[in-house]
């Protein structure tokens, strides 16, 4: 630790100690993430505001051979982001704009989603989409993938993604583009293959503003083919789905809409549809809604399982799925319900869980207040992905590692590909050693 220090003090880069790991605000304690399930205590901290000191920081610590985890919003389920006894590299401060053109912007990766939404609001554009909790990093949520809202239109964050700056774990900063592979394994690479410092995306001329209504279905697979539709004939800006387990009552709902501030308050899409409550519309100021911090205040335990399913050749899996959160009484746990999506598959990216041409994506994400239900509820959740990885499926997000059969279905050929780049440029493993699921731990 105080040959840390004084290495961190010559770089001018800020160093903290176990010291730091207390209370339970996750942007502060770096021994907890949003789960909350796993505690882990680094020797040390490094808080990096520059691309140069994440080379650096990375290079100091292949030197030492010091296993590492790479920190911004700590967004994450299962203990991704701590680190026992390593070290952790914080990119928080690792944040700013770049540069800005008439249809992308480029920010640096510690940057939230809620800044670069902020910065574009004013001249009428937004990000391609943004995801529920949009005060993650770019860096972040780029190396797990990104479901949006707008996903039936583009697909998953990461297919917005059109450059990146890399820090890979020999301390190079590599500038890349699709069709290299460190581009390639770097998004939904959950940091095997190092950490993103800058990223440009895409960006188009939509309000912060949502004109839009509540519609809700009798049951999932009726929401599904009016979903088939909405995504087939571009119908809505906005379109998010929720499953609910409550009867009689709709079990699915959505908010749709456009996101255009002054949009005419008829839906001339709604006649294409057959949902069987529609609501009055509505107009929602969406980026007002998202100053607020809902997760500062959230102290609940957190385990999920995020399958993503072909569509509609992975149908049965889901419908096995939606029995089982009942007959597991995982439903008690789940008071929002939890999110139901179909979007396009994400093409070229081969660490990327959307690969099926649509996917229909379920995102279960128990609300528990004792850590030992939560650990039954682990047991649970990890049944529900051996059943979807065995319809074809794959596993967006876990709080647990998948089972050595689980995982070589997960990764597919992308395993072989992923483990040569890992050898070449991170020989001991020490970066985000464990992360993809469990792969290389």
């Amino acid at each position: 630790m105080v040959e840390a220090r004084a290495w961190a003090a010559d770089h001018g880069i800020a160093v903290t100690g176990p010291e730091d790991c207390r209370g339970e605000d996750i942007a502060a304690n770096p021994c907890i993430d949003f789960g909350r399930l796993e505690r882990r205590t680094p020797r040390f901290v490094l808080r990096t505001t520059s691309a140069e000191q994440v080379a650096a920081s990375l290079t100091y610590l292949a030197g030492r051979r010091l296993p590492y985890k790479l920190r911004g919003a700590a967004h994450s389920p299962g203990g991704e982001v701590l680190s026992e006894g390593g070290a952790v590299v914080d990119l928080g401060g690792l944040s700013g704009i770049v540069a800005e053109g008439d249809d992308e912007i480029t920010a640096l990766g510690g940057t939230t989603w809620l800044a670069l939404w902020e910065r574009l609001a004013p001249t009428g554009r937004r990000p391609l989409g943004l995801t529920t909790n949009p005060r993650v990093t770019v860096a972040g949520l780029l190396s797990v993938g990104g479901v949006p809202d707008t996903a039936h239109l583009h697909g998953a964050m990461v297919a917005g993604v059109r450059r990146l700056v890399l820090a890979t774990p020999r301390g190079e900063l590599r500038p890349v583009a699709p069709g290299d592979p460190l581009f390639d394994h770097a998004l939904c690479g959950h940091g095997q293959v190092g950490a993103i410092v800058e990223a440009t995306v895409a960006t188009w001329p939509r309000s912060h503003v949502l004109t839009g209504r509540v519609l809700r279905w009798d049951r999932p697979d009726q929401f599904l083919a009016d979903a088939e539709i909405v995504l087939e004939r571009r119908l809505y800006d906005y379109f998010r789905g929720r499953l609910e387990w409550r009867w009689p009552a709709p079990r699915v709902w959505a908010l749709a809409g456009q996101l255009v501030k002054e949009a005419p308050l008829d839906d001339p899409g709604l006649a294409q549809l057959r949902p069987r409550q529609v609501s009055p519309v509505e107009r929602f100021d969406l980026l007002a809604h998202a100053v607020a911090n809902p997760v500062a205040h959230l102290r609940y335990f957190a385990p999920c399982v995020e399958l993503v399913y072909p569509y509609p050749d992975g149908i049965d899996a889901f419908r096995r799925a939606d029995a089982f959160v009942v007959q597991s009484r995982l439903n008690e746990h789940l008071p929002r319900g939890a999110s139901l999506m179909l979007l396009p598959g994400t093409r070229g990216l081969p660490l990327s869980p959307f690969q099926s041409p649509r996917c229909l994506v379920l995102v279960i994400r128990p609300e528990i207040h004792r850590i030992e239900d939560a650990r039954t509820c682990d047991a649970r959740l990890e049944r529900l992905a051996e059943d979807a990885l065995a319809a074809g499926g794959r596993v967006y997000l876990t709080s647990f590692p998948l089972s050595r059969v689980a995982l070589e279905r997960q990764l597919g050929p992308a395993a072989a590909t992923l483990a040569t780049l890992r050898r070449e440029l991170d020989p001991d493993g020490l970066c985000c050693r464990g992360n993809l699921f469990g792969w290389g731990a």
